[in-house]
């Protein structure tokens, strides 16, 4: 699966960031702030667009950011669709 990390500040300095795959759908969002670093619950709005949005709910103050994003600017790279498995132990 191709993935590109788009980020951004919301209005209390924390950092957003979310992972968008190659479909334009957000698979995983985070916000950031003094080296603390949470899920945040992230979505993208007019995925089959060239210019796409993606809103966040900042947990560290609870205010919705939205930002746009241009598609054809992002940088996709490869990641494995599932980690691999630890062998178990025997």
């Amino acid at each position: 699966m191709k993935i590109a990390q788009v980020q951004t500040r919301c209005e209390c300095q924390a950092v957003l960031t979310a992972d968008v795959d190659a479909s334009g759908r957000v698979q995983a969002g985070r916000s950031r702030l003094h080296g603390e670093e949470e899920l945040a619950p992230a979505t993208g709005i007019n995925v089959g667009h060239d210019q796409f949005q993606v809103g966040w709910l900042c947990n560290i103050c609870g205010r919705n950011t939205v930002r746009s994003f241009y598609r054809g600017a992002l940088v996709f790279h490869d990641v494995a669709d599932a980690p691999a498995a630890a062998p178990a132990a025997v």
